[in-house]
């Protein structure tokens, strides 16, 4: 008797919890300048190392990484409220 392997089943999405979560994100973002926001999207999101995202946005490394840790900090402080 060969014992088979069922596949598992598709994770349930929940459409009102991912348009809860995308207009979370938005509004998140929006706390963060233009320039942090840039940074932290191409960094974080899309997994750019500092250096690719600084020839990117014609910055420097150092200021992508600083952007991007400005940004962190903001959102963190900016989540924190939000919670509460």
């Amino acid at each position: 008797m060969a014992i088979r392997k069922l596949p598992a089943a598709p994770e349930q999405r929940d459409g009102f919890g991912d348009a809860e979560m995308r207009e979370d994100v938005r509004r998140l973002l929006r706390e963060v300048t233009p320039r942090q926001r840039a940074a932290l999207l191409l960094v974080d999101q899309l997994g750019y190392p500092a250096e690719e995202a600084a020839s990117i946005l014609r910055i420097r490394p150092s200021t992508v990484r600083n952007l991007v840790s400005q940004g962190r900090k903001t959102l963190r402080s900016t989540e924190g409220v939000r919670d509460a």
